[in-house]
Order: structure tokens, then C-alpha cells, then sequence
């Protein structure tokens, strides 16, 4: 198992976790814990509505992109196999993750398993959590591309091809989002703009919707959601370009 110092768990629940041998690692919910700022409160809306229902989304189809270190099961033969937790990447919990399934381990996720964790307490220091977060997977999506030419692995190549197909997306929507904040900025806008932003807001939207209908999800009022995510989606913009010109590799 490993623990963050800032997550808690009840561990009689980890005791009922039931495995099979080709499960190499397996994911627990993780939640934020509940406090009344509003930073906090938007990250326990972004793990509720993304983080979270992303991980269950994708698991329909065989892949997880990410066991959360934070709180999870690892098999040791499987790390042992990968060489363990590797150091060349900021995300060493998707990094590995992404390398167990390349080398045909699957992926189990123990959804009754709740841990709770202790979010950034400060825009400065949620903004240096997502540099590391957002560049350390987009780095396991770089080491993910080696995988898919390898002979043989074609049935492991799937997380390997989402994990890279999704940091392409995250990278072209981080700057079409810089080039219109930067044209709001210079009072230059126009209809490409207005379209973006009303995509990007149309888009938050419908989430909200699909999952309220898929999942039961905590009372909360629609407009709270929405400022919420739109929040956390500018705040990992900063994150993204505080990560890019940091002197500092690790955040």
C-alpha cells in the first residue's frame, strides 16, 4: 500500500479488497476532505466530477491511466517486474501505471475503498501541485510512446495510446485557452474567441449533466459545480505554464 502523510484511510476497509493474480495494481477512491473554503471545497468538486469518474469512465474499457499514489495497492512482483517506481517523471504513480499495463498487467479499481486527503490550502501552492501533476503526465505520456513500437504488445498498447492521445488534447486546449485570454487581454476579440469560450463553458456543462445521470453525486447546486470546475480548469492553466518556466524541474 502506499499512503501520502496528508491522506487518511480506514484500513478494515482494505482488508475486504479481493485481487486476482493478473491485477497489478489497484485504485481506492480518493476524496477531499471537507472544509468550508472555497479551495478546498473546488478540488473536492474536481476529484468528484473528473478525477474520479474519469479513472471509472476509462476503466470500461480496460484502462486506467493512473493508480493515485495518494492511496492504493501495488503488487510487489508487478513493480518488482517494471523495476519499480521510477524517478524520471513527476507522476511516478501514472508513470507506473501506464508501464504495469504496457507489460500486460491489468488494472483493478476498489471504488467502496474511500481515502481522504488534506488539499493545497493556497492558490500558490495548488498552482505548484498541478505543474507537477500536469508535467509529470504529460512525461509519462513521452517514456508511453517507446511501448507502442515494441513487437508483440499490441493488446497493451491501448493506455499507452489514450495516455498520449489525451496529453495532445491537453496541450492544444491549454494554448487555444492562452490565446484567447491573451487576445480578452489586449480587448482584441473575436468570433473564434467567443466560440472557444463558449465551447469550453458548453462543455463543463454537459459533464456535469452526464455524470449527475450516471452516477449520485453530493448536493450540490449546479452554478456551485460549474464556478467550481471553471475554477480548477484556470488554475491548471497556471499550473501548466507555471510548470513550463520553472527554473526548478520538480515542483
Amino acid at each position: 500500500m502506499t499512503l501520502d502523510a496528508d491522506t487518511s484511510i480506514a484500513l478494515p476497509a482494505t482488508a475486504s479488497v479481493r485481487t486476482s493474480p493478473e491485477i497489478g495494481a489497484i485504485a481506492f477512491t480518493i476524496v477531499a476532505a471537507d472544509t468550508d473554503r472555497f479551495l478546498a471545497d473546488a478540488q473536492a468538486v474536481e476529484y468528484t466530477y473528473v478525477l474520479n469518474f474519469e479513472r471509472v469512465a476509462l476503466a470500461g474499457f480496460g484502462i486506467v491511466l493512473t493508480v493515485p499514489g495518494a492511496a492504493s495497492l501495488w503488487r510487489a512482483e508487478a513493480l518488482r517486474q517494471i523495476g519499480g517506481f521510477s524517478s524520471r517523471t513527476c507522476a511516478e504513480d501514472t508513470d507506473a501505471t501506464i508501464t504495469l499495463q504496457s507489460a500486460g498487467w491489468r488494472i483493478g479499481l476498489a471504488l467502496d475503498v474511500v481515502a481522504t486527503t488534506n488539499c493545497p490550502s493556497t492558490i500558490r501552492k495548488l498552482i505548484r501541485q498541478r505543474a507537477r501533476w500536469i508535467w509529470g503526465n504529460l512525461q509519462a505520456a513521452f517514456y508511453a510512446l517507446a511501448p507502442c513500437f515494441l513487437p508483440g504488445r499490441t493488446a497493451q498498447r491501448g493506455p499507452s495510446l489514450v495516455m498520449i492521445a489525451i496529453s495532445v488534447m491537453i496541450v492544444g486546449g491549454y494554448a487555444v485557452a492562452t490565446a484567447t485570454l491573451v487576445r480578452l487581454t489586449m480587448l482584441d476579440v473575436g468570433l473564434i474567441d467567443v466560440a472557444a469560450s463558449a465551447v469550453l463553458f458548453f462543455a463543463t456543462v454537459m459533464r456535469i449533466i452526464v455524470i449527475r445521470r450516471l452516477q449520485t453525486m453530493p448536493e450540490r447546486g449546479m452554478i456551485a459545480v460549474l464556478i467550481a470546475l471553471l475554477s480548477m480548469q484556470a488554475i491548471n492553466l497556471a499550473g501548466f505554464w507555471y510548470g513550463t518556466f520553472a527554473r526548478r524541474r520538480r515542483w
